[in-house]
Formats: C-alpha cells, structure tokens, sequence
C-alpha cells in the first residue's frame, strides 16, 4: 500500500497499518480494502512524525529524537489521531516511571499509563505542561547546585530520598524539575557541601571540615558554636532527618578529637 503523507510517498504492508493503528484498521477494512488500495491513501499529515510512527508499526522500536522535541510532540499527536494506543501506552509508562525513580519499564505499562493520565492529565495537557516528551527520555541523574561562586555537584536520587526539600523540588508534584540540570541555593556553601556529602554518600570530607573551623573559629579549639548553628540550620532547612543530623555532628567532633 503506498501512502502519501504531505507529499511524501510510503510504501508498506497493509498488514502493518492494520496491526498498529485503529486509524487504518478501520480505513482498510475488508469492506473498504478493494477500493481504498485502488490508489494512494492521502494523510494530510507531516511526513517526518508519520516516518517515526511507521517505523513503530514495523519494529516496534519508539525511536523519538531527544533532540527535537517539536518533532516528537507532532508524533505523540498523529499516534492519537491514527489511534496507536499501544506507542502512547509505552510512552506515558516510560515517563510515569522515570518520574516515580522506576527502572522497570516492562512491567505493567498499561496501569501506568493510566496512572500518568491521572496525574497529569491528557496527552495535549502533558504536552502542554511540558512534561511530554521531556519525561519519556532519560534525565541527567547529577544536580549542579549553584551557591554563590561554587557548584556542587550531588546525585538526584539520593537527594529525593533524603531531603524533603529536594523531594518537594524534584518530586513527582513537580516531575519536569527532575530533568533540570541546576538549581541555585544561598546557603553557606561550605556547610551545604559537607552536609550533602554526608547524607549522599555518607562521607565526611575532614579537609572541607578543617576550612571550616578555621573559618567559624570561637579560639577555644573546639567545633564552633558557630558552625554547629549553620549545620543545624542547614539540615533543618533541608528537611534532613535529626538522626542524620547528629552524625553529621557526631563525624565532627570525631574530627575534632
């Protein structure tokens, strides 16, 4: 069957359209299948997003270029039009699941879809938000948090699941955040560098920590009152739990002694 689509010839198995796009299935049905391949089905359609729907139907292989999102956004809506439930049902699971920190993406990916239309609504208010296609695609798993003239780099993951701060910021509430690549913070950059190291890595940095204390000195030769004031601020702040809290204080006067 050849098609043409904005000017653009395809040529294909009826079979193929029929198996992935109720669109077709219902054009080229028995009924209609004599006088509808007489001559070229006309899709008044843009042919590069109809290109990357054909290419599913055959493999069934998503192939969305992360690059242009324009391009993606005109497939997602031509597969709703031609009815190609099984490409969105995989789509809307993939982002439900990278939004929730999932890594199984081949299970139960009909209830997740589902899942995402609940929360995020339909394809066109997805799209609109900005979470589709953005969230079908990988994110950049390391956070550059921007504190005056320092970057400091930390993990995603392991901010979600230790900061209500950055779980309220990186959250599924807000899923497009996640994929942000910076954030600005105007803590004490020091004392924000060593708390995250410890609740990410559970490392205490001692040369980052002796900086410190020169800086905070009281000259009593002990872990300044000061210090220990930005500490407690920044991990409340930062929604860290107060077990986590006192071992970072507790790595502190270890340091000390």
């Amino acid at each position: 069957i050849e098609i043409d689509v904005g000017n653009t010839r395809f040529t294909t198995a009826r079979t193929t359209l029929i198996s992935g796009s109720a669109y077709f299935q219902s054009l080229l049905s028995e009924r209609w299948n004599t006088e509808v391949t007489m001559k070229p089905l006309f899709l008044d359609q843009e042919p590069a997003p109809f290109a990357i729907l054909l290419t599913y139907m055959r493999t069934g292989l998503i192939q969305l270029p992360e690059t242009d999102f324009r391009l993606c956004e005109l497939a997602l809506t031509l597969a709703e039009f031609l009815g190609m439930t099984s490409f969105l049902v995989e789509v809307k699971s993939t982002a439900k699941k990278r939004i929730f920190l999932e890594t199984d993406f081949e299970r139960n990916q009909e209830r997740d879809a589902t899942k995402f239309e609940e929360l995020y609504g339909s394809l066109k208010a997805s799209i609109t938000k900005g979470i589709l296609p953005k969230c079908y695609f990988a994110p950049c798993e390391i956070l550059n948090i921007c504190v005056h003239d320092r970057i400091i780099q930390a993990p995603k993951r392991l901010l979600v699941k230790n900061s209500i701060y950055f779980r309220e910021l990186l959250g599924p509430a807000n899923p497009i955040n996640y994929w942000r690549e910076s954030h600005t913070m105007i803590e004490n950059a020091g004392v924000l560098e060593l708390t995250l190291q410890f609740i990410c890595h559970q490392t205490f940095n001692s040369v980052l920590y002796s900086d410190l204390v020169r800086k905070f000195a009281d000259g009593k030769g002990t872990t300044p009152k000061a210090l220990i004031g930005h500490i407690r601020t920044c991990t409340t702040y930062l929604g860290i739990s107060e077990d986590a809290c006192e071992s970072v204080l507790r790595r502190m006067h270890e340091a000390d002694d």
